[in-house]
């Protein structure tokens, strides 16, 4: 007999993916509509829970930078406040499967806010946002990709009085936890630039933008936020000899002495290790006042660091390679004066900017003899914020980086006085002659003994973002010399090429809205880094249609049929591959369970996927079934939720048993594939799964008055 089921079908749509690093992005939304185009929130969505920040004497703190102005310390531009907030603090609700948690912060006159957190577990499939009361910025999301096993974790600068911190998750039993320990009101720097000042810097700076020829170059700079989360300086991404793009950042040895004592304590270390990295935060173009688009990356490994040349050499945790918008810069450590040069850098916290030297370099002395190049620029200065940035020689390499001015006057404008020093290079590459005080081992890791290196943009993969059965071709861009590929995809992708191949083919094999392929890099001189490329399945012009669900019996009957796409076809129910056809026409049985299941097609190009949803074949199961999943062995027992609903008294004792029972546990496409008699009466049976495949089975049981199918999971 065939009965028919109430159907539900739900098409399951496409989105399209990016790339994805280890990266927080930061967006800007002139047109002021940020919380709904990057969170989908409505655009005057507000936080019913609210923290209002105390009132302090900004001027005073004004005052105290002028007077610090002369001292070779970071750029301080923002009053921390130090707090306990917690996630039971704030605003909870549960909305479309997802838990969400907000709190707004306001500070009284701030041109910016930043947060500072501790213990941060994200829930696999949370996302954490910061954004603006005017919708300008979105910060996030920030996933548990950046999860903290120690120390702090620091959110971009969001310019604004009023700052929402945004937390979404999952609703299910894994749950995020954080600390809001700090929050930073921003008094100059950032805040200034990005609520529509020219900049926070003086007038005399240069735009990178106006700039192309260095474009390359400044593709390698970077702001550098302190773990106190209100203090700046700058760096650079550094190439080593062996091209591993191991993710080296030189800056300024006074950036991690914070106590300015001339030596580095284990706590000043360890607080380096806390620094938020913003790459790309330089204005759209040559005369806009408008910030691009920047990407963060927190935490890094203390490498070296020397005294005499105010060099520090971290190793970010979170590597940006993949990313084709991030350069690492080349440098020589030859001793050669360079006949001109470039400072790329950001002044006060300010857009990148670009400073010229038209003329040869000289050499000045600070805290040891001969060991800076001294510049007096033709075109634009260096100011604090700009400490650790670095400076190029005429052929585009970096040679030192800023310490700064040893003879600057805090009575006069930055703009009269272009005079600049920066540790030499050829000097830090021997520096103290341990690896904790030079360059040398780190950036030529095999001895090679190269002198130079050149500015290459990040290793990544090179293709469509789209593919399907057709395949579609894929290959290492900047791949170092000598490295060999292993490549990966995940399971509904299939490599039709080589293993090592470049370029590699790869093709639409299974079903789903996305995939990705990953390519693991290496060579025999320290080269060991992982890119991966996410990828949108093209569905093309296919289009299933299902035509009936019945049940029969204890099977589930399902047919469908395509249009669109070419032959063959190849047809999977719940992504089990069933069979291949040339027909557009497919019918398959299997056994019932009842519940949720979708039938998917794959064409020459293309692919769609239907769920369909139908009731319980045969009523309440009697029996309960677990684990379930298993890997060993699964138990079968009277259900107490069920006994005694209409059954009959099995024995003398009145107890509900059943007997002469049969488990038959059949593969995804019917086969049997174990089969199990036991007389009884009883309550409780097991069966041995441990030799088993991974992956879906059905346990059809049959005895005195019952018959009923299970669907069980073998892992």
């Amino acid at each position: 007999m065939k009965t028919h089921l109430r159907l539900c079908i739900v098409l399951l749509t496409f989105c399209l993916t990016t790339i994805s690093f280890g990266q927080v992005e930061t967006k800007n939304f002139p047109e002021r509509n940020g919380k709904q185009v990057g969170l989908g929130l409505k655009n005057d969505y507000k936080s019913k829970k609210n923290k209002v920040l105390p009132k302090f004497d900004v001027q005073q703190m004004l005052a105290e930078d002028r007077k610090n102005a002369g001292r070779d310390i970071p750029f301080r531009f923002g009053k921390p406040f130090d707090l306990d907030i917690k996630l039971k603090d704030g605003d909870w609700s549960v909305n479309d499967g997802f838990r969400e948690w907000s709190m707004e912060f306001y500070s009284e006159g701030a041109l910016s806010i930043n947060f500072v957190l501790e213990g941060m577990k994200l829930a696999e499939g949370a996302e954490l946002y910061a954004f603006n009361e005017e919708g300008t910025v979105v910060y996030g999301p920030v996933t548990s990709l950046n999860n903290k096993d120690k120390g702090v974790f620091l959110t971009d600068i969001i310019p604004g009085e009023r700052v929402t911190l945004f937390l979404k998750e999952p609703d299910n039993d894994s749950k995020s936890d954080f600390t809001i320990k700090r929050v930073v009101h921003g008094y100059r720097g950032i805040g200034e630039m990005l609520n529509g000042t020219p900049g926070s810097s003086e007038s005399c700076n240069n735009n990178i933008g106006c700039f192309g020829a260095w474009d390359a170059s400044s593709d390698a700079v970077a702001l550098v936020l302190l773990s106190s989360g209100f203090e700046h300086c700058s760096g650079s991404l550094l190439m080593s000899t062996n091209n591993g793009f191991r993710p080296y950042f030189l800056s300024a040895f006074h950036c991690i002495d914070t106590n300015n004592n001339g030596a580095i304590t284990a706590a000043e270390r360890t607080a380096a290790e806390d620094w938020m990295f913003k790459f790309q935060f330089k204005s759209v173009s040559c005369t806009s006042g408008t910030a691009s688009a920047g990407y963060t990356y927190n935490d890094a490994t203390f490498r070296a660091a020397w005294f005499p040349t105010d060099f520090s050499l971290m190793e970010l945790d979170e590597s940006p390679v993949g990313n084709q918008e991030i350069t690492w810069a080349g440098w020589d450590r030859r001793a050669n004066t360079p006949t001109s040069g470039a400072g790329i850098h950001h002044p006060s916290g300010d857009m990148m900017k670009i400073s010229i030297e038209n003329n040869a370099f000289q050499v000045s002395s600070w805290n040891g003899a001969n060991n800076r190049w001294l510049v007096n620029f033709d075109d634009g200065v260096v100011e604090h914020g700009s400490s650790g940035s670095p400076i190029f020689d005429q052929n585009r390499r970096v040679v030192g980086q800023l310490h700064g001015n040893q003879n600057y006057n805090p009575s006069q404008s930055y703009c009269s006085q272009p005079r600049a020093e920066y540790g030499r290079f050829n000097l830090s590459w021997a520096g103290g002659g341990t690896n904790a005080t030079r360059l040398s081992n780190w950036l030529d890791p095999c001895g090679t003994g190269a002198n130079t290196t050149n500015t290459t943009r990040s290793a990544y993969i090179n293709g469509p973002t789209t593919t399907c059965a057709s395949g579609s071709s894929y290959s290492i861009t900047n791949l170092p010399a000598g490295a060999s590929i292993t490549w990966s995809s995940s399971s509904n992708i299939t490599r039709n090429s080589s293993q090592g191949s470049n370029p590699c083919t790869f093709s639409l094999s299974g079903l789903g809205t996305t995939g990705w392929i990953q390519a693991r890099i290496t060579n025999g001189c320290g080269v060991d880094f992982t890119i991966r490329k996410n990828l949108v399945l093209n569905t093309g012009s296919v289009n299933l249609t299902i035509g009936t669900v019945e049940w029969e019996g204890s099977a589930i009957y399902v047919s469908g049929s395509v249009t669109g796409g070419s032959a063959p076809f190849k047809w999977y129910i719940n992504n089990q591959l069933i069979s291949t056809t040339s027909s557009r026409s497919f019918s398959h049985r299997y056994p019932c369970e009842g519940g949720s299941s979708s039938l998917g097609v794959i064409a020459s190009c293309g692919g769609s996927d239907q769920e369909y949803y139908y009731e319980e074949c045969s009523g309440s199961h009697r029996m309960a079934i677990y684990p379930n999943p298993a890997d060993s062995e699964i138990n079968i027992s009277l259900s107490e939720e069920n006994m005694g609903v209409g059954q009959s008294v099995l024995n003398e004792n009145n107890d509900q048993e059943i007997q002469d029972v049969t488990l038959t546990l059949l593969d995804f496409s019917g086969n049997p594939v174990k089969e199990s008699v036991f007389k009884g009466p009883l309550r409780h049976m097991q069966m041995d799964v441990s030799n088993l495949a991974k992956g879906i089975y059905f346990l059809k049981i049959v005895g005195r008055e019952i018959d009923e199918t299970h669907r069980i999971i073998v892992e």
